[in-house]
């Protein structure tokens, strides 16, 4: 299989995947839903659809695929928590190189859909994750950008 097909697919079930398990969520906390919620909602809403057009113009070869798949990938490679704010956004599989108090050590789950952003943290959680596979598809997608 083809790096393009390959990257594509994995981007195209990892949005989708997002996009239901947001519709999901969002039901079965319907009536206790912030507007603040409702609205990181549909900004994660958002990047889960942005992962899946990115893996169907891979699929269809379009022109600036790659470029697209660079920005769906980065969103993913990093997460944390740092100054009770905390980011994370999975659409996909995960590899994760973990700090977390001091300590260093992998996570691996074959299959995360995962978003978070939570503000009002303790100030003392200091967490910073590297979601490898997304960094390995940044390095895969960066490539074939500048081979053109």
């Amino acid at each position: 299989m083809q790096k393009d097909k390959i990257l594509g697919w994995y981007e195209t079930l990892g949005g989708i995947s997002g996009m239901i398990l947001i519709v999901f969520k969002s039901l079965e906390y319907a009536d206790s839903l912030s507007v603040g919620g409702l609205l990181m909602q549909v900004v994660f809403f958002c990047m889960y659809l942005y992962v899946m057009v990115s893996g169907i113009f891979l699929l269809k070869k379009k022109e600036n695929s790659y470029e697209m798949a660079v920005f769906a990938q980065l969103i993913q490679v990093f997460d944390f928590t740092i100054c009770n704010i905390t980011y994370l956004f999975c659409a996909g599989a995960s590899l994760k190189l973990h700090l977390e108090g001091g300590k260093l050590f992998f996570t691996i789950e074959p299959l995360l859909i995962h978003f978070k952003f939570v503000m009002g943290l303790d100030s003392d959680v200091i967490d910073l994750g590297i979601n490898l596979i997304a960094l390995i598809a940044v390095y895969v997608a960066i490539r074939e950008v500048l081979k053109k």
